[in-house]
C-alpha cells in the first residue's frame, strides 16, 4: 500500500512533563499517526495490515545498520489502533483486544508465517551460537555476539530459539515446553 504523505500532517507532542521527550508525528488522512521517522514502507505494511487482519511478527532494531535487536517477547499480534486524539498503531496478541503500542520507527522487519512484508536491506541479526553454558539446571546458552541471550535446558530448545531470533521460524519456544 503506498501512502500519500502529501496529504499528512507533521505536529509534535510535547510529553516533557511527565520525564518524555518531544515526539515528532505524521497523521495520515484516515487518523492513524506514525513516528515522523518510519520510513514509508513501513506505514505501508502496518497499514495494509490493519485494515486486512492477519497475524504478524514485528522486529525491531537499528534502522540505520538494519541489526534486529532480537527481541523475543510481544512481537506477534494483529496490528490494530489506539483511540484518542493521538491514534498510534498497536500490536494486539492473539486473542485479546488490546495491545501495546509499535516502535513503529525502530521497524527493520515485519514478516507472517509464509512471507516477508518489509525487510530493512541490510537486515541481520548478530553472530549467533549455541555453547554448553555453566549452569547445571540451564546448559545450554544462546549467545548473539558472544554475550548470553537465552539458557535451556535442551540443546532442540536453544536451536528453536535460534531459528527464532533469525526469523526462519514464526512462533518461540515456550515456556512451558521449558517445564
Amino acid at each position: 500500500m503506498r501512502i500519500d504523505f502529501s496529504k499528512s500532517e507533521l505536529f509534535p507532542q510535547d510529553y516533557t512533563a511527565t520525564g518524555g521527550a518531544v515526539i515528532l508525528y505524521r497523521r495520515l488522512p484516515n487518523g492513524t499517526c506514525y513516528h515522523a521517522e518510519t520510513a514509508s514502507p513501513v506505514v505501508g505494511v502496518l497499514e495494509r495490515q490493519r485494515t486486512k487482519g492477519g497475524i504478524v511478527r514485528i522486529f525491531y532494531g537499528d534502522i540505520h545498520t538494519g541489526r534486529s535487536w532480537c527481541d523475543e517477547y510481544d512481537m506477534i499480534g494483529q496490528i490494530g489502533r489506539s483511540v484518542g486524539p493521538i491514534k498510534i498503531p498497536l500490536l494486539v496478541p492473539e486473542g485479546e483486544c488490546g495491545g501495546a503500542g509499535i516502535l513503529d520507527h525502530c521497524i527493520v522487519r515485519v514478516q507472517t508465517r509464509t512471507k516477508i512484508l518489509y525487510e530493512h536491506p541490510d537486515f541481520h541479526v548478530g553472530a549467533m551460537e549455541i555453547k554448553r553454558g555453566t549452569q547445571q539446571d540451564l546448559p545450554w546458552d544462546v549467545l548473539v555476539d558472544g554475550a548470553v541471550q537465552a539458557r535451556f535446558k535442551l540443546k532442540m530448545d536453544a536451536e528453536h530459539h535460534v531459528a527464532f531470533l533469525m526469523g526462519a521460524i514464526f512462533t518461540p519456544v515456550s515456556e512451558f515446553d521449558l517445564a
